[in-house]
């Protein structure tokens, strides 16, 4: 997956600022993909320039005007076109996991610690990833 596709499939929602599609982003789509905002923030450009989102600035007062991104019939039909096409695998590189290969060679106090951890971070996930189910 591109960073353009994933923006893309966050602005299907509603139009949004970099700044509120960056925060949005952060809390959807960046459990699966990551990105800075700068990055969000380039890849807008050229998202504008494809003609699959287009940005109209809107007046605050007191305020630096805020720009509205909104995705257009050409971006929705570069998202059903993406969507069709088959994904790979993800690569994995994990740590624990090779740690847990040399299982007869390694601290086991420590690793039943790491472990714990990291069931505390799936946990957590789940929980997040609940909040979003419902949502939608």
């Amino acid at each position: 997956m591109a960073l353009a596709e994933a923006i893309l499939v966050c602005l299907t929602d509603r139009p949004m600022s970099g700044y509120d599609l960056a925060k949005n982003f952060d809390a959807s789509i960046g459990f699966f993909w990551r990105a800075s905002h700068q990055q969000i923030y380039r890849e807008l450009g050229r998202l504008r320039e494809r003609g699959y989102v287009t940005s109209d600035e809107i007046s605050q007062s007191g305020k630096p005007n805020r720009i509205m991104h909104t995705i257009t019939d050409t971006g929705r039909d570069a998202v059903k076109t993406w969507s069709s096409k088959p994904v790979r695998m993800p690569s994995l590189k994990d740590e624990l996991l090779v740690k847990l290969y040399a299982m007869e060679t390694v601290d086991i106090r420590a690793m039943r610690e790491q472990i714990s951890v990291r069931l505390e971070q799936h946990q957590s996930k789940v929980t997040a990833f609940r909040r979003i189910k419902e949502r939608y």
